[in-house]
């Protein structure tokens, strides 16, 4: 998978805008819930995502409860503006928190700065309202 990164404003800054918040606020956004609001502020740094993510047994299942708790719907077919967890190419993180930006294309906030869009098949997806 290729990310082409795209200029933004915001830097990424782990715990505050990073792979796991972006979609969050999205969602946030388009309906006024935050799913992230019980972990936001978990983790401040690389080790301490990692760390929370490993806690909360794995990207999925911390992205699965948050969505779950915001009222998302599984999709089974993403729409632009679903949220979901897409793979990466960095063996470290392997799994990242994405938006559906058009169809089969997902964006997300690199970590080098700006938000990276791809052409992938999510590992699993949520309809946003």
């Amino acid at each position: 998978m290729a990310f082409q990164a795209a200029a933004v404003e915001r830097p990424f800054v782990w715990g505050s805008w990073d792979c796991c918040l972006y979609p969050a606020a999205w969602v946030l956004e388009r309906t006024g819930i935050d799913p992230a609001r019980r972990w936001r502020g978990a983790y401040a740094d690389e080790d301490g995502a990692l760390a929370f993510v490993s806690a909360g047994r794995g990207l999925a299942r911390v992205m699965e409860v948050a969505a779950a708790e915001a009222g998302l719907l599984r999709a089974q077919r993403p729409s632009l503006g679903a949220v979901g967890v897409i793979r990466s190419d960095d063996p470290r993180i392997r799994l990242m928190g994405a938006v559906c930006v058009a169809d089969g294309f997902w964006s997300t906030v690199a970590p080098e700065g700006g938000i990276a869009v791809a052409r992938v098949r999510p590992v699993v997806a949520w309809e946003v309202p």
